[in-house]
């Protein structure tokens, strides 16, 4: 009866045609089973796990706090981590700790072979288990050519040599001082050296057995066959332990192609046809890298050619563009010729269809072949007279065969082609992501010439770039914005890559965006045929915020990436003027989760967020990186607050800022009110702006900007009104303006620079009735502005401003001094890089542009006793007393500025 039960109990509910029987096994002890009063009134019920289980955890949540919840989450994270690495972990605890004096004794020339061949032999014997071996005494060699030729002699089996090798490799490195040395690799060296021993004795004493029949059966043929004997259970060896992983990989693979490049066919024949097949057999690997396909593409284009140089068949190698082929010839007589030329033909097909990239043309490539062999500005297949699909084929293809391989073969070879003349003009090949448009834009940008506006006869740098950038508008709004995509991503590239220079790079970007903003604007304007509708400030928001989320650098410990993060900082410091919305950001990074809490909740001086900002910013996330770093200025006050309140928890923008930024610009504000009482700067105050500099420079680039605009009111001279004496001039001196420059330039607010010298020229110019021009001033700012000549001629109004302020300088006939000099000649470079300087100002015919009709000025009376005796002084060095001369000078400065000419 019981066993009738137990087959009703196990037995099919109910056959189904799909899946598995329904079957409900039963259990000891089950709960089911359980007789009680509740289960006998109500029956059985399974509760659940948890009384909330279809409900919301916003109660829970909002009890405890998100910032606790998010710990508790994180910390059951580590603990499942934790559980799970414990329980992946073999349990290693009753392993016997290795004694290096007892388990291994090291070998030496007076030690017992004896004892040495038993433990080989015990080794290769299958009787032996590899733990009793462990028991005994293992040697320890000095080198590891003693170790393979044991086991080669011993005929170790695969398998247990691999054994004894790791462990005489953990013995080895746990007595070596050098920690850092990799095992693979210093065995790939020893395999490898080990292997071309005896493949070239190999292949010399079986020369010397084959020339001479009489010593067949001596001791020479005997050492030839040890020879092969070791060849062959190395590269069993090796095989393995390539399999396995305990090669270097690529090193072996380096090796196997550059000892075929080294040897000539023609002298080492035996050697070759041994090597090559060893080389055939990692072949689909070695086309699986890019370093090793180019160098076996380099060998098998160097063989090729050293096989044409044999059979003088080097005219059969031209290409024929009308036939489009070109055959070589086999060579009948030498089938060890012909198989070759199959060989390093097949490679060089192969190479062709599995990794094209290995046969474009590079700049700059490091070959493997040769030592610190520097190869520059070619091809692989620059030095092929024929294209790999003419190479012959194997004999056992068919003929439709090899037409299918030829046709792709060349497909591959015309897309490395195309893809070198490319990256001969500096650029990636177009794809999804980077389409032509792009690659002409980029090729455009390369080409212009930022220093002039007269190749586009256009009155702005910008105004004939942007027609080849973008050109019309004629498309729908949302098509043409979809098509603008890829060049706002590609533009944004070429400002921020370290492969360019150049500080224009950011003004022209934004310049760009910024009128074709305003022709997207018409257009969709146009498209609702007039009427005013709601206005789209921010027209490229979507597609800035996707380079910023998917392509854009971020800050690393790699100096390249962080040379690029301060370029897109600065970058984004124009856009976020007026076409990039940070308030969009936040918003946008807040509904996605990418800003979860706040970084810390400190009070007025806190060193903690400075060292967040300037120490750890490469552990942040990406876009945390980008609102702490990203700049602005006190004219963004809404954005700062937001900032402010989102990362600190406080809407004071002065209450988050952190103890080393204000302690910076304290001491940047009295360096500089110091310089202003100093006619020269003092030793003491250059020595502390040097330790100041260092902590400038670390600053994130929001603080630099808001440092870089606070310092520049209190320099700018202030203008009098009308009553004399009603409002005291406050002149800069020239030390604390190239101050300020310099913190511009370190900061990289290229804007900033250029409104503070447009303001500082307004305020000189204003002054002009009441004080004499400060030529040193306007000497260092016509340097500044010779050197961001660039970033000026993209504004027309900012370029004529200049023009109109330095012609009011230099308006008065007065003898002309060094400093006006240099200013009259920028004036002329600025009125012949400007076109509409040039069509509508005409240069006044004053004696102060003598130097630009190649006339020398005139020389004052009162110079001319210096001129003689400076030529006497230059004459006769010992014999004037340089005294009397400065003396001479100093009575007329004009005039003594004057005799440089």
């Amino acid at each position: 009866m019981t066993d009738e039960a137990d087959i009703l109990q196990t037995r099919n509910l109910k056959r189904t045609k799909l899946g598995p029987p329904d079957v409900y096994p039963q259990l000891k002890e089950q709960k089911e089973d359980k007789l009680n009063d509740h289960s006998l009134k109500k029956g059985f019920s399974n509760p659940p796990v948890t009384q909330n289980e279809c409900g919301s955890a916003r109660e829970k949540i909002k009890a405890k706090g998100l910032s606790s919840l998010h710990q508790s989450i994180l910390n059951s994270a580590k603990d499942l981590a934790q559980t799970k690495h414990n329980l992946n972990t073999v349990n290693d605890n009753v392993t016997r700790k290795i004694n290096q004096k007892l388990d291994f004794w090291s070998v030496n020339p007076r030690s017992n072979r004896q004892t040495i061949k038993k433990f080989f032999g015990d080794l290769r014997s299958s009787s032996k288990s590899l733990s009793s071996l462990v028991k005994s005494r293992i040697p320890s060699f000095q080198k590891k050519d003693e170790i393979l030729d044991l086991m080669a002699e011993s005929e170790v089996p695969v398998i247990r040599a691999i054994w004894f090798m790791k462990v005489s490799a953990v013995h080895v490195s746990n007595i070596s001082k050098k920690r850092n040395t990799s095992i693979a690799l210093e065995w790939t060296k020893s395999l490898v050296e080990y292997l071309r021993e005896n493949l070239s004795r190999f292949a010399t004493q079986h020369a010397d057995v084959s020339k001479n029949s009489l010593l067949t059966g001596n001791k020479a043929t005997q050492e030839a066959n040890a020879a092969k004997n070791k060849w062959n259970y190395t590269l069993r060896l090796c095989h393995c332990m390539y399999q396995d992983g305990l090669l270097d990989r690529q090193e072996f693979l380096i090796f196997l192609v550059k000892w075929v490049h080294e040897l000539k066919i023609a002298e080492k024949e035996d050697i070759l046809k041994h090597l090559v097949q060893v080389m055939l057999t990692y072949f689909d690997d070695v086309v699986e890298n890019f370093s090793t396909s180019r160098a076996a593409a380099y060998m098998c284009i160097s063989k090729l050619n050293s096989l044409a140089e044999i059979h003088s068949v080097r005219s059969s190698f031209e290409w024929d563009n009308a036939v489009k082929e070109c055959h070589i010839p086999a060579r009948s007589d030498c089938s060890y010729h012909d198989a070759l030329l199959l060989i390093f033909s097949s490679v060089l097909q192969r190479i062709a269809m599995k990794c094209p990239t290995a046969l474009v043309y590079q700049r700059q490539w490091m070959s493997p072949l040769g030592e610190g062999l520097l190869v520059e500005k070619e091809s692989p297949l620059d030095h092929l007279t024929c294209y790999p699909a003419s190479l012959p084929f194997a004999k056992e293809l068919t003929e439709q065969e090899i037409a299918q391989l030829r046709v792709e073969i060349q497909e591959h070879t015309e897309d490395v082609r195309a893809r070198s003349v490319i990256a001969e003009e500096r650029w990636i090949m177009g794809d999804d992501n980077n389409p032509p448009s792009v690659i002409a834009m980029l090729t455009t940008l390369d080409e212009h010439n930022f220093y002039t506006a007269q190749q586009d006869k256009q009155h702005t740098v910008v105004a004939g770039l942007y027609k080849k950038v973008f050109g019309a508008a004629s498309k729908p709004h949302s098509d043409q914005l979809r098509d603008d995509a890829p060049l706002v991503a590609g533009l944004c590239e070429w400002a921020v890559t370290h492969h360019r220079t150049g500080s224009h790079r950011w003004l022209v970007v934004a310049e760009l965006l910024k009128k074709r903003q305003t022709a997207l604007a018409l257009l969709a304007d146009g498209a609702q045929g007039g009427s005013k509708g709601k206005k789209e400030d921010f027209v490229f928001q979507d597609i800035l915020f996707k380079y910023l989320n998917e392509s854009a650098p971020t800050w690393t410990v790699n100096e390249e990436d962080r040379i690029q993060f301060k370029n897109m900082m600065i970058l984004f410091g124009e856009l976020v003027r007026s076409l990039f919305s940070y308030e969009k950001y936040l918003k946008k990074l807040i509904s996605r989760g990418d800003l979860p809490m706040r970084l810390s909740k400190t009070t007025v001086g806190s060193q903690q967020d400075f060292t967040i900002l300037c120490k750890e910013l490469h552990t942040l996330p990406r876009h945390i990186q980008y609102v702490l770093s990203l700049p602005l200025t006190d004219t963004h006050k809404e954005e700062l607050k937001q900032r402010s309140h989102l990362l600190f928890g406080s809407a004071v923008v002065q209450a988050s800022l952190p103890l080393e930024y204000i302690n910076t610009h304290k001491e940047l504000r009295a360096s500089l009110l110091h310089l202003d009482s100093c006619n020269t700067a003092p030793y003491d105050t250059l020595s502390q702006l040097n330790e100041v500099m260092e902590r400038f420079k670390i600053l994130p680039p929001v603080y630099k900007y808001m440092i870089t605009q606070r310092l520049t009111e209190p320099i700018l001279p202030t203008v009098p009104q009308k009553q004399p004496g009603s409002t005291p001039i406050i002149m800069p001196t020239v030390y604390q303006v190239e101050l300020m420059y310099f913190l511009m330039e370190l900061s990289g607010d290229v804007r900033l620079m250029m409104v503070f010298t447009m303001e500082m020229m307004n305020r000189f110019v204003g002054l002009k009735d009441f004080v004499p021009v400060p030529l040193d001033i306007y000497l260092c700012i016509t340097a500044v502005l010779k050197k961001y000549q660039t970033c000026l001629l993209i504004s027309e109004r900012d370029t004529e401003f200049v023009f109109d302020a330095l012609s009011r300088l230099t308006e008065e006939d007065s003898p002309v001094s060094a400093s006006e000099r240099c200013i009259l000649v920028y004036r002329q470079e600025l009125h012949k890089a400007s076109p509409k300087l040039s069509n509508n100002r005409e240069e006044p015919n004053s004696s102060k542009y003598v130097i630009s009709k190649k006339q020398r000025p005139a020389v004052p009376n009162s110079m001319a006793g210096c001129r003689d005796d400076f030529k006497e002084a230059l004459a006769n060095p010992n014999q004037i007393n340089i005294a009397d001369i400065s003396a001479k000078i100093s009575d007329d400065e004009a005039a003594g500025q004057s005799f440089v000419s």
